[in-house]
């Protein structure tokens, strides 16, 4: 007979079903940079107009472990439903990912305003590197230019860990390799530069948003967030709005 024992971490279920409480069956584990609760997650909508008063206009609890990028197009339904639709949507990085963009301009015709999924790849930290946007894309005739001119050898629809739909591109082994800006493209030793990128709609409405994310309207614009998320932090630190009582 096998000896009662505590499960290891590899043995334990994902947080996304595992009971935390026996006192709330549905409240889960989470964590959000430097902050960690057990409870739930909640999206508040609220008003922001010049010269009249904030309202909140929606409340929306996930489980903890919800990601906030699948919460955008269920917001903006919710609220249309209830004719409550923005003609301007302000949310946070975590809610503006390059689908919800096209769609919410071609299902709702609202313009999605924040900072958009950055990009987190070497070239874009590192400032003289090639990102994505160095590079030509033809999808036409499916083949991306480099910024010296070279074609991709491939071109590969697929799907990323999400399920979401890319496309992947590499471009030729020799030509890479002998390529005198090698260093500011890939740091591989061996292997030729690849691209992974969204569907055509949804690269472009990416590309846009970071373009627009460096001007100075948009900066003001992003500022009036401040609004809802003063309310998000006045319901965590006074109403417990994370956790049930």
């Amino acid at each position: 007979m096998e000896a009662v024992r505590w499960r290891s971490p590899d043995e334990r279920p994902p947080a996304a079903i595992q009971i935390q409480s026996p006192y709330e069956l549905e409240a889960r584990y989470s964590t959000k940079r430097d902050t960690q609760w057990v409870g739930s997650k909640t999206h508040l909508s609220e008003t922001c107009d010049d010269g009249d008063p904030d309202l909140i206009t929606q409340a929306l609890t996930t489980p903890a472990t919800t990601p906030d990028w699948v919460m955008g197009p269920v917001i903006q339904e919710d609220l249309a439903q209830r004719a409550l639709l923005p003609g301007t949507h302000l949310l946070d990085s975590g809610s503006v990912d390059a689908q919800f963009l096209a769609s919410a301009q071609h299902l709702h015709h609202i313009a999605v305003i924040g900072p958009p999924f950055g990009s987190y790849r070497r070239q874009h930290r590192a400032g003289p590197g090639y990102g994505v946007e160095a590079f030509t894309l033809d999808w036409a005739t499916h083949q991306a230019r480099c910024p010296q001119g070279h074609p991709s050898v491939t071109w590969t629809p697929g799907h990323d860990m999400r399920g979401a739909p890319v496309v992947r591109m590499r471009f030729d082994t020799a030509t890479c390799r002998a390529c005198q800006v090698r260093s500011a493209c890939t740091w591989a030793k061996e292997a030729p530069r690849q691209l992974t990128v969204r569907p055509q709609e949804q690269h472009g409405a990416m590309q846009a948003a970071r373009q627009r994310q460096e001007t100075a309207e948009f900066k003001a614009r992003d500022a009036l967030r401040a609004g809802a998320e003063s309310t998000l932090a006045q319901g965590v630190r006074r109403f417990d709005l994370r956790q049930g009582r």
